[in-house]
């Protein structure tokens, strides 16, 4: 479970997700490490802070033209952003080659949509920074069943209808009612009958869709922070491609520590 009196980047984790997150095919010291490492886990005492309105857009316009012109071509982005930003990143996955030794990770937001994905760390990003192109403030959320092995996810927050809400952006869901109804991390956390609501008709596994919001990390990312990182482009690790071939095989035995992380 959680440590106690920790709430900053990987030591707020158990051990095993530690090992487990110090082994991301993400480069060390990339843009999608340091922003994991400075995840701030969302508790009792964190979450009145975290979830106070956020400050004005911060994104200038035309320093990232090639993200610009992403956005005209999205369909329905004008009246729509959120949905229409979000079916677009659901779509980066399609054509992706389904295999581990071609994959790769990291790098800038425009590198990510030429080469698509369908990683979510990869794809969360792309989404955050194009909801900000856009003008609407938004957030990584790093999800986590700490009782299960390897069972780790990445979504987004975005703040419209005046609160911030979840963004699916690899499943393709936005977590609001159908008006003006939005959705937090902290709320879905509360009441994991909502996450399993919406993954009803999309996923056979609602219910560990669900478990995944027992343990939440939320990490600020500005578009303008971009040149201030790394962003390397890696490929698949060892440690990764024992994970993903087991869960291609469909885990023969039951989902379990691979590498002793629960020691």
């Amino acid at each position: 479970m959680t440590r106690s009196g920790t709430h900053h980047g990987l030591r707020a984790l158990s051990p095993a997700y530690q090992m487990m997150l110090s082994h991301d095919p993400h480069a060390a010291g990339s843009i999608d490490r340091r922003l994991m490492e400075s995840m701030e886990l969302l508790d009792v005492t964190t979450q009145e802070r975290l979830y106070r309105p956020p400050g004005p857009a911060q994104y200038q316009r035309h320093s990232r033209p090639a993200l610009e012109s992403v956005l005209r071509t999205i369909p329905g982005v004008a009246e729509q952003p959120v949905a229409a930003i979000t079916a677009y990143c659901q779509a980066l996955g399609r054509g992706v080659a389904d295999d581990v030794f071609a994959l790769r990770f990291g790098g800038t937001e425009e590198a990510i949509i030429a080469r698509g994905s369908d990683w979510c760390t990869d794809v969360a990003r792309v989404a955050c920074v194009l909801l900000q192109v856009a003008g609407l403030p938004a957030r990584l959320v790093y999800l986590f069943d700490l009782s299960r092995a390897y069972s780790g996810h990445t979504v987004i927050e975005v703040f419209h209808h005046g609160h911030w809400g979840v963004v699916d952006p690899l499943l393709g869901i936005v977590y609001r009612d159908g008006g003006t109804q939005v959705y937090s991390a902290a709320q879905l956390q509360a009441s994991p009958r909502l996450v399993a609501g919406f993954h009803a008709t999309a996923s056979a596994n609602a219910q560990g869709q669900a478990d995944l919001y027992t343990t939440l990390g939320i990490a600020a990312y500005a578009v303008a922070d971009t040149q201030r990182y790394n962003c390397t482009v890696t490929t698949t690790n060892h440690y990764t491609r024992t994970v993903l071939d087991m869960a291609h095989k469909g885990w023969p035995g039951g989902l379990r520590w691979l590498f002793g992380e629960d020691a």
